[in-house]
């Protein structure tokens, strides 16, 4: 291990103890993070909370914050509005056009929740159709997606990686294709933010909403969502809360806030601003981006190496397409069985998790804290509970609850 390694390891408690191969669900919190968000708390507790000294804090947090996913993004300040998660950035986007009946949102059949539900209530509230492109597991989702357009197309909504495949689109062939048709381009970024260089300017992407806990190792209930500027004009606010107005008469009469902004709603919370804060400064300017993007690239394509060499497994995540994200099928096991799989792991030091819908399947996702001993004994335990075979683990309690078949995926 690397004295930089072991550096960065320290100042993650968690990783010490368990092998925590689930980024993509949430990181480990660093411990100035941590410390960030006892100290706002504790000053609450005794000093109280209405203080003028304690809005500028939380006005200096918002600003910093903004300035850091700015930098992280290769954006300005100002095209960021600070959020409670992915799932709010892709609600904003999605209800602030002025929808008309008839009019087509492109999506794909690879999509997470965040960004399938907004779709499904505009659609209801406003008569949209949305047409879902068929992309498979991802392998070449570019003319599917072409295909799904139409004339009345006003929004393509993606993943950028797909939490379901580990599949990552070309999103700047995407935005190319939609901005021939003069459709803009929502991307969900949760699997993407902290994984490999965002240039979102490059990219040209209209929207881009992220989260603040997984790669970027923030605490839970933080995201951005990235409104280009040329969308400032035509993007509604979905929310109306103080942020969004700059000024107003008191009888209707109002200007709108400055750039992204206006997208945000109110107040966030005090502690988990700073703790925001603290994560991402401790990733752009401890661990480095170019630094954490190479080795979570090394790591993953060592896990996938390590899971091709076992007997029973089917990887599901294009090779040619692989992020961090690596979904694999164990051969013959059914949803239920393969969630125990993951409690059966737990019980053996290793956090990973399982997608329990189609494509259902099972998930490791590396991120730039773990080390080579941790994916090689994740093989090790896998390869032990493979060859026991699906009717050697118990099925949770919480999948049978959830529904989750017994019968063989093949």
């Amino acid at each position: 291990m690397t004295d930089k390694l072991a550096r960065i390891r320290a100042d993650l408690p968690a990783v010490e103890r368990i092998a925590f191969l689930n980024t993509g669900t949430c990181g480990p919190l660093p411990a100035r993070a941590a410390a960030a968000m006892a100290a706002v708390t504790g000053q609450e507790y005794s000093e109280g909370r209405a203080s003028t000294k304690r809005f500028q804090q939380m006005r200096l947090d918002g600003q910093a914050v903004r300035a850091l996913f700015g930098e992280l993004l290769h954006v300005a300040p100002e095209t960021i509005a600070v959020t409670g998660h992915t799932t709010e950035g892709m609600n904003i986007v999605s209800y602030g056009f002025n929808w008309q009946p008839g009019d087509e949102v492109v999506t794909t059949t690879l999509e997470h929740e965040a960004g399938l539900f907004p779709l499904y209530f505009i659609a209801r509230r406003y008569g949209i159709t949305i047409r879902y492109a068929d992309i498979g597991l991802g392998e070449d989702p570019l003319p599917a997606i072409e295909a799904a357009f139409t004339p009345r197309t006003r929004l393509v909504s993606v993943s950028h990686v797909s939490y379901s495949s580990g599949v990552c689109l070309p999103l700047a062939e995407i935005v190319t294709a939609a901005h021939a048709r003069g459709v803009p381009v929502l991307a969900d970024g949760a699997q993407a933010a902290g994984v490999f260089d965002l240039d979102l300017a490059g990219l040209g992407v209209d929207f881009y909403a992220l989260p603040g806990q997984k790669w970027l190792c923030g605490p839970e209930g933080t995201g951005a969502l990235y409104v280009s500027p040329a969308r400032w004009d035509t993007l509604e606010p979905t929310y109306a809360g103080f942020t969004a107005v700059a000024e107003q008469d008191w009888r209707g009469g109002y200007t709108l806030a400055p750039g992204a902004l206006r997208y945000e709603s109110g107040t966030k919370y005090p502690a988990t601003m700073a703790g925001l804060r603290a994560s991402l400064d401790w990733f752009l300017h401890d661990v480095g981006p170019e630094w954490a993007y190479a080795r979570i690239a090394s790591l993953s394509a060592r896990a996938r190496r390590m899971l091709e060499g076992l007997a029973g497994v089917r990887i599901l995540t294009p090779a040619s397409r692989q992020a961090s994200l690596i979904n694999f099928l164990p051969v013959g096991w059914s949803p239920a069985r393969m969630a125990g799989l993951v409690d059966a792991l737990t019980e053996r030091g290793f956090i990973i998790r399982s997608i329990p819908h189609v494509p259902y399947c099972v998930r490791v996702s590396c991120g730039f804290y773990n080390t080579e001993a941790e994916i090689d004994g994740l093989g090790t335990a896998l390869a032990d509970l493979l060859a026991a075979g699906p009717e050697a683990i118990a099925i949770p309690e919480w999948a049978a609850a959830y529904g989750l078949s017994d019968e063989p995926v093949w």
